[in-house]
Formats: structure tokens, sequence, C-alpha cells
């Protein structure tokens, strides 16, 4: 692997700061180079991303297979870390009115435990879905057993069971290999 260079020539920071903490520094620098040849399997793993050439192929081929469904909304369910990325993701690209901006795609977020915005998620969702068009649901947990996350699924997932033929066609998940909600997923 190639060595790892920083440059701090227009940092505010002072050589005497850097060299006090540069032991910390390099060590975090190795682990980072350990999560690169583990793979997957190291809490630091999203440096594999940026290099990771099958991952985003499978991505890009689900985005297109969902696409063809031509959704109104994408509806992210998850608590916490499962949910703050893509909503980061979100508003840095869209902004946080893009929602209320457009009338293409939009997508809403049931990433708390309060009943009225689930409420309101499925007001906004069933017409939808009574009306024959499609919505896409992505339930996003870690663990696969995060508790509040699988309650929020529930219901917009009772929806999609009541509205359409088809209701895994418009479920992505999003979890760790092997947990209860892969599992789920499978079935």
């Amino acid at each position: 692997m190639d060595e790892i260079k920083f440059c701090f020539d227009q940092s505010l920071i002072s050589k005497e700061q850097i060299h006090q903490l540069s032991s910390q520094i390099i060590e975090e620098i190795k682990n980072i180079q350990w999560a690169t040849e583990m793979g997957y399997d190291d809490v630091r793993a999203s440096v594999n991303l940026p290099i990771d050439d099958k991952a985003a192929e499978q991505v890009l081929a689900l985005v297109d297979e969902k696409n063809k469904l031509d959704p109104r909304y994408i509806v992210v369910v998850g608590i916490g870390g499962s949910n703050l990325g893509t909503l980061a993701v979100f508003e840095a690209i869209l902004g946080k009115k893009h929602n209320l901006k457009t009338n293409q795609k939009k997508i809403l977020f049931a990433d708390t435990v309060d009943s009225d915005l689930i409420y309101d998620i499925k007001n906004i969702i069933e017409p939808v879905l009574q009306n024959d068009e499609h919505i896409i649901l992505n339930v996003v947990s870690k663990s696969g057993s995060t508790t509040e996350t699988i309650t929020n699924f529930e219901i917009p997932l009772s929806l999609l069971e009541n509205y359409s033929n088809h209701p895994e066609d418009s479920v992505v998940v999003t979890t760790d290999y092997d947990s209860k909600l892969w599992h789920l997923a499978k079935e």
C-alpha cells in the first residue's frame, strides 16, 4: 500500500501541536491501513467504500431496478446512525426543503419513535399506494434488531402488503449479514 502523507502547511495547527499528537495519529493511520486489509470486518470499514467497485455496481443495479417502479416516495426507516448518514447526504445534495420544492421523488425519514411522525408518513404514502403508485421502503438497522426501527417499519410494510401485489419489490433492507433483519429479508 502507498504511504499516507499529510500536509499541514495551510492549517492553523502549529508544528509543536502536530508533533505532540503524532503518535496518536500514526497509531490511527495504522488502524485505518489495517482496515483496508480486513475488508468489512473492522469498525473503520467505510474506508473501503471508495475503492469497492463490486459494491458500487450492486448498489447501482439495485437503484436501476427500483427506479423502474417509478416511486413517488422513498421512505427511509432507521434510528440514529442508520438514518443520519442518508439524511446528511440528502440535505447536502438536494437541500432541506427538497420535498417542498419538487414534484419528483421525495424522501421521507421515519427516524424517531414519535407516533405523530409515523402517522403523518402513513397518511402521505397511503393515498399513493391506493392510486396504484409506488413507494420504496428502505429499512436500515446495522444490528437488524433495533426495536424502534422494526416497529416503524411494520406500519409502512403493512400498507405495502395491503395495496401491492408484490410488496417485496418495494422493500430494500440495509443490515449486517446474518442479522435477524437479514434473515427476515431473505424470507
